[in-house]
Formats: C-alpha cells, structure tokens, sequence
C-alpha cells in the first residue's frame, strides 16, 4: 500500500503576513546601508570644512549623517 501526504504536495503560500515579517526584518538592514554610504561620500566636505574652521559652511543634515554613522 502506498500512502501519500496531500500535506507535503502543497506548496509553501506567501501571504501577505509573510512578505511584512520579511520587510520588518530587512529594513534596518537596508537603512543602515543608506546611512553607510551616504555618511561616506559627505563626510569629506564636513572634515574639509572643520579643518579650515568654516563649520557654518557646511550644511546641517551633512553634520547630522556624519554624526549619526559610528564609522566616520
């Protein structure tokens, strides 16, 4: 006698509790990334401009992503 499981023909459902527990996970990931990399490419501007001691030169949100980033 063979037995069959209709449990194991199904196929896996991505449901949309799925595809939100996946973006929850991956969304800190990716916003680090972001941070990352734009923290890297304006954090030149930001020391050139601490360096010449023009601060106000510079602008704020350039100051803030530099500060946020613990790696610049």
């Amino acid at each position: 006698m063979e037995q069959t499981s209709d449990s194991l023909e199904q196929r896996p459902k991505l449901t949309w509790g799925i595809m939100a527990f996946a973006t929850i996970i991956f969304v800190p990931f990716v916003a680090a990334i972001i941070i990352y990399i734009g923290a890297f490419v304006v954090s030149g501007d930001v020391y050139a401009a601490e360096d010449a001691g023009q601060d106000g030169d510079v602008a704020g949100w350039k100051h803030n992503l530099v500060g946020i980033c613990p790696l610049h």
